[in-house]
């Protein structure tokens, strides 16, 4: 049996397409297992308005495989959801209801470098750019 071109074409778009999804769902994978393991700390967050850095003295934050963060200082944990897109490079964060500074994380944020101990990311809150550089323990 003779394979016809369309045919030929249709099984090779159907071939990269599923290999394109599986290479997506690795790096996927791969960054949430690097986001998972261990804690975080907030090393920087600056916007035009100044340095607000030093109101994230002292938060440790933990990340889920299941899409739950915590946000910890002293003994205060506070809890909320992030969600990472290795497609367009960012990483959604929330912490529903939280104020200052917790309430400053709450948005998309665009990766703009990143390492297996470091992210560095930009968002765009109430038109002001805000950047964020967290830093793994």
């Amino acid at each position: 049996m003779k394979i016809k071109g369309p045919v030929l074409i249709m099984f090779f778009f159907m071939f990269s397409t599923a290999c394109k999804k599986l290479v997506q769902k690795q790096e996927e994978n791969e960054a949430i297992s690097i986001i998972t393991d261990g804690t975080w700390i907030v090393e920087s967050y600056t916007n035009s308005g100044g340095n607000l850095t030093a109101s994230f003295s002292g938060y440790i934050f933990q990340f889920y495989e299941n899409g739950t963060v915590i946000g910890s200082v002293g003994n205060i944990d506070t809890s909320g959801t992030w969600s990472a897109n290795v497609t367009n490079y960012s990483i959604t964060s929330n912490f529903p209801g939280a104020a200052a500074p917790l309430g400053r994380l709450n948005a998309i944020w665009q990766i703009t470098n990143s390492s297996i101990d470091s992210v560095s990311a930009t968002a765009v809150i109430n038109d002001t750019t805000q950047y964020l550089t967290l830093y793994k323990q």
